[in-house]
């Protein structure tokens, strides 16, 4: 990056499974923010469950 450059701003929101918290605030954030906005926003878990 050059002089004046920002870095992108990227929000990771990390729970164990990524089931239903990191989803429920990825999505808060994101409607927040709103379509045109320029922040990466995702989730993800750190552990994997099975599917039910």
């Amino acid at each position: 990056m050059g002089t004046g450059e920002r870095a992108p701003v990227v929000v990771l929101f990390v729970c164990t499974g990524n089931i239903f918290r990191s989803l429920t605030a990825e999505y808060a954030l994101r409607r927040e923010l709103g379509a045109q906005s320029a922040v990466a926003v995702a989730s993800a878990g750190i552990h994997d469950y099975p599917h039910v």
